[in-house]
């Protein structure tokens, strides 16, 4: 703004903008231009009086949690009689947020004692932010044997009927799948199973209900064998 008393010549705005932020636009587009973090914007003439104001809208990606501080100033070609009002400063908490979801599915979604049942798991980050630390735990039903798992990024590990996956970082849009391959006991009684997982991360989470899946898999009793082995009895004759 251009309190006077003079109109002000070849207004210029410079923005300093925080480290670690990444510039994405500032407008007026065709007056503003950034390079190496600083946004520098040719205002051109400002007439006087209170009511003469020019916006000017930077935006970033902030790039991860924190408190950044940004800091502007504007200068003219016209003295100013009061430069401790030229400059201004303020700080911004910002928190990150990135909204995990998971999906499974079973094959066969009908298997029969004996034989091999496979979940997969598809875990996405729908943004907006990074999320971090990302885990996703899956836990077996009873009377299922673990064969593997396996992650498109990460690691998986089977202790005590749980199979816990750390999948690291995963950025705005990635997914990640997860290949878990059990075998169905022959014990198992004939009925319903099923599987759960979660997904969490050190990253704040704001939608939590579809962090949490469950697959349910028709077990059938398969066919049991019995054998009979014929018994030769000899007699002895005294």
């Amino acid at each position: 703004t251009n309190h006077g008393p003079s109109d002000a010549n070849d207004v210029t705005l410079t923005d300093t903008l925080p480290a670690g932020v990444t510039f994405v636009s500032a407008t007026p587009s065709g007056d503003c231009s950034e390079a190496n973090g600083t946004v520098t914007c040719a205002l051109g003439p400002l007439a006087r009086g209170e009511s003469a104001m020019a916006t000017v809208i930077v935006t970033v990606d902030p790039g991860a949690s924190g408190v950044l501080r940004n800091s502007a100033k504007v200068s003219s070609a016209t003295d100013d009689p009061r430069p401790e009002n030229d400059r201004v400063r303020v700080d911004m908490a910002i928190t990150a947020l990135a909204d995990l979801l998971l999906r499974e599915a079973d094959t066969p979604d009908s298997v029969t004692t004996g034989k091999t049942l496979s979940y997969t798991l598809f875990a996405n980050n729908d943004g907006p932010s990074n999320a971090a630390g990302v885990t996703v735990r899956d836990v077996l039903p009873a009377g299922m044997r673990f064969i593997s798992a396996t992650a498109s990024q990460g690691n998986c590990a089977k202790s005590a009927g749980v199979v816990n996956c750390d999948l690291g970082d995963m950025a705005p849009g990635a997914g990640v799948t997860i290949t878990i391959n059990t075998a169905v006991h022959f014990t198992m009684p004939e009925g319903r199973v099923s599987n759960t997982a979660s997904i969490t991360a050190t990253t704040p989470d704001p939608n939590a209900t579809n962090n949490t899946v469950t697959a349910v898999t028709m077990v059938r009793t398969g066919v049991k064998w019995r054998f009979f082995l014929p018994l030769a009895v000899r007699n002895h004759t005294p």
